[in-house]
């Protein structure tokens, strides 16, 4: 399973302060699970299309998260949804 880990991030985003993350591009990466998300608070955006993401469960906390983007990802249960 392939996550998303704080060395991705920091590459990503060329921070190590997960709390100071406003948009996050981490898109064709083969990521499963992104649960590392619960972590910014300040998110507003995210890029994570092309991945191999089958749940929203980790953005429950994301408050701050005005875009997100998961074309091609494998979430098949509408109701997915409701972790937005």
């Amino acid at each position: 399973m392939v996550k998303l880990t704080h060395d991705i991030v920091m590459q990503k985003c060329k921070t190590d302060n997960l709390q100071k993350i406003k948009k996050l591009d981490v898109w064709s990466c083969d990521l499963e699970e992104v649960g590392l998300v619960k972590e910014m608070p300040n998110l507003e955006i995210c890029s994570l299309s092309l991945n191999q993401i089958t749940s929203l469960k980790f953005f429950q906390h994301n408050q701050n998260l005005s875009e997100l983007y998961l074309r091609k990802n494998h979430i098949a249960d509408l109701f997915e949804i409701r972790n937005l």
